[in-house]
């Protein structure tokens, strides 16, 4: 989840009522029931839109203990990884990057394990990853991730979705970074010896990267996505030809 719709504007009567109302839920319901674990997660969801950080933590932190309590372990339900992906919201808003992608990595190992492999939820936690390599200056991964996303969403869902908006519009952006991070030309010509510098395990991303995109609508959509893989494709075909020559 990255996007917020909750109303911001809602009064302060209105959350009272909200809080009230689980509270008495809280008194009514056993302590791990599901709609109270429901209640709590929705409460998290408000403090965390009204930029509430601390009070929508402590909400789904209760909402996840309740979560495993109900279904015995970690990767029981598709709930708990929900829930996890709220709270990697709330680490990645709080600075700490590395705790928030522990978070979206054990809510992905749970969808994987537990729904198709196609299905809609693990192409959004695939998209929520990228974005988190992204916002870190992570380049490949966040390519290889949106790559990932891709392959999945664009079989399932609307071409004007927003989620895939955002994922074929983030992908065209790494592209066009690689590219001039990457690709050599008469301006730069010290790009090749930045790209032979960088490790073998980036090299093997934006291989598989490349490989699922090549398999992807996407190129044929967007003209400039085309051209870019190719120029990218051109790199790493330069780049194995100088490694053997080596």
């Amino acid at each position: 989840m990255k996007y917020c719709y909750k109303d911001k504007n809602l009064s302060a009567n209105t959350y009272l009522f909200v809080f009230s109302y689980i509270k008495f839920r809280e008194e009514l319901l056993p302590a791990n029931h599901a709609d109270l674990a429901a209640s709590l997660n929705s409460l998290g969801l408000d403090y965390y839109c009204l930029g509430n950080f601390d009070e929508a933590s402590d909400y789904f932190n209760r909402t996840l203990t309740i979560e495993i309590a109900i279904h015995g372990s970690e990767r029981g339900h598709t709930n708990i990884s929900k829930t996890l992906g709220h709270l990697a919201l709330i680490h990645e808003v709080r600075g700490d990057r590395h705790l928030a992608l522990d978070h979206l990595m054990r809510a992905l190992k749970i969808e994987q394990e537990i729904i198709p492999s196609q299905h809609h939820y693990i192409g959004f936690r695939y998209d929520d990853i990228a974005s988190l390599y992204a916002s870190n200056n992570d380049k490949e991964l966040a390519f290889l991730y949106y790559c990932r996303a891709l392959s999945i969403l664009e079989r399932i869902l609307p071409v004007q979705h927003a989620r895939y908006l955002h994922t074929t519009q983030s992908l065209i952006t790494i592209l066009k970074n690689l590219i001039e991070n990457y690709c050599s030309n008469n301006d730069k010509r010290d790009a090749r010896i930045s790209f032979d510098a960088k490790k073998s395990e980036n090299i093997r991303y934006l291989q598989e990267g490349l490989d699922i995109l090549d398999q992807c609508q996407l190129l044929t959509q967007s003209a400039t996505a085309r051209t870019a893989a190719s120029r990218l494709h051109e790199q790493l075909k330069q780049n194995d030809q100088t490694n053997d020559q080596d």
